[in-house]
């Protein structure tokens, strides 16, 4: 299989439905590039009606992504592809074709770059610039629709730690170790994609917190606890490396 592509749902299905209905606008899907949606445990109400596989409960973003790229592994996908339900591409440019012709043997990841979602945001160098084209190499890149190829899958075990489970520090270890094995990762400027920010927890679905500011800080500490354990307090200067 040369693409697996997953949309993770939970409990936004008119989000889901938006982005797959670009994404199949924007690219012409066949027997060989697959586009499916793994609903992450929505209420029974809340499931798109483009869902292909469904977990019964909430494993939240670091469990779903695993179950999509345990399945990725089982139908031997040569590309995996990580789209965030709460995106929306706001290029014209066929991005997956895009992500094709920069592929090359040492790539490893590539991400669409994005419109600043919120001022301040922490990774800069993923944001459009009307100066930038084709693909820049940089150090990481915030998971929101990562694109991994199998060689570089193989060295996470295709997979990303379940300690990491409220989502955040899976994309610093994965680009680390990515890195690491020798392989590079890029950001496509040539397509551009529109994030809604945590419009999940926003929404107030996620029953384990009460709005987006104790999510992140949940998140954040559980980060920064998991990567000092596994890499030392100085994790953050040594991942620049």
């Amino acid at each position: 299989m040369k693409l697996v592509a997953f949309i993770l749902s939970y409990n936004l299905p008119s989000l889901t439905d938006k982005i797959w209905t670009q994404l199949c606008n924007l690219h012409s899907w066949n027997e060989n590039e697959r586009l499916f949606v793994f609903d992450n445990g929505s209420d029974k109400d809340k499931i798109s009606i483009h869902t292909t596989h469904r977990s019964e409960t909430n494993r939240r973003s670091t469990g779903g992504w695993n179950e999509c790229m345990r399945i990725a592994r089982e139908m031997k996908a040569e590309n995996v592809w990580l789209i965030s339900n709460d995106i929306e591409f706001v290029t014209a440019t066929d991005p997956v074709k895009s992500i094709y012709q920069k592929l090359t043997p040492k790539l490893g990841c590539i991400h669409p770059s994005l419109i600043e979602p919120v001022p301040g945001y922490a990774y800069p160098w993923m944001l459009r610039n009307p100066n930038k084209r084709g693909l820049y190499e940089v150090k990481m890149v915030d998971f929101i629709a990562p694109w991994l190829t199998k060689d570089a899958l193989k060295k996470i075990n295709w997979q990303f730690d379940p300690a990491f489970s409220l989502g955040w520090g899976i994309d610093w270890e994965a680009t680390y170790l990515i890195r690491k094995a020798g392989f590079t990762i890029g950001v496509d400027f040539d397509s551009t994609i529109a994030h809604k920010t945590s419009a999940v927890y926003d929404g107030g679905l996620d029953s384990l917190f009460a709005n987006r500011g104790q999510y992140y800080n949940a998140a954040h500490k559980q980060m920064s606890e998991v990567l000092t354990k596994k890499y030392g307090p100085d994790w953050y200067n040594e991942f620049q490396k």
